[in-house]
């Protein structure tokens, strides 16, 4: 599916939620700033920025499920609830609760 259908479809479920574009200078700049091999990206969307990233494996966490179901199949979805996220990394659910205050699901 094409990204203009993507998008549409996306309005159409109401899981149009936000967007911030990234740039190949910024991919290039995590890439030279990475060291560790794993990598999660919260709200990876289909995973096109995550799969530039030479870090490996690599982990996703995205609400909406019309994007997890367009995410690159080697991309480790690690959920998109905090429920889900917890059991993917067999963390207690408050520990998750305490780091993620800000973001919200």
């Amino acid at each position: 599916m094409n990204i203009n259908k993507i998008v549409t479809k996306l309005k159409e479920e109401d899981q149009d939620f936000e967007f911030y574009p990234t740039t190949d200078l910024m991919i290039d700049k995590i890439n030279q700033d990475l060291q560790y091999g794993s990598i999660l990206d919260i709200g990876c969307g289909s995973g096109q920025t995550l799969m530039k990233l030479k870090a490996s494996p690599k982990y996703g966490i995205e609400k909406s499920q019309i994007l997890l179901d367009h995410t690159n199949p080697d991309i480790i979805k690690s959920g998109k609830t905090k429920a889900e996220i917890c059991r993917s990394f067999e963390i207690p659910r408050s520990t998750l609760n305490d780091s993620l205050k800000r973001i919200e699901f």
